[in-house]
């Protein structure tokens, strides 16, 4: 299914930058680190980076006061005219 597939892709994606992540913050001697990512990698990848060791806070978008997601609402009949 969808899942499935995503799953192939986005996992492979969250692999790569794990190490690329953690070697430049070491080379810069980094202590914090924003990463920013889509909705789907919030969760399995803030927990890989927690694996690793690594204190995370996450912070979705969607629950921000100021997020505004009426623009993807569908119009209704009145609106579309």
């Amino acid at each position: 299914g969808g899942e499935d597939w995503l799953y192939r892709i986005d996992e492979p994606r969250e692999l790569h930058w794990l190490p690329v992540i953690e070697n430049i913050s070491a080379a810069c001697g980094l202590k914090r680190v924003i990463a920013i990512c889509g909705l789907a990698h919030l969760d399995p990848f803030s927990s890989k980076l927690r694996v690793s060791g690594h204190e995370v806070e996450t912070k979705s978008v969607r629950e921000q006061s100021w997020n505004d997601e009426t623009w993807c609402l569908p119009a209704t009949p009145a609106e579309a005219y």
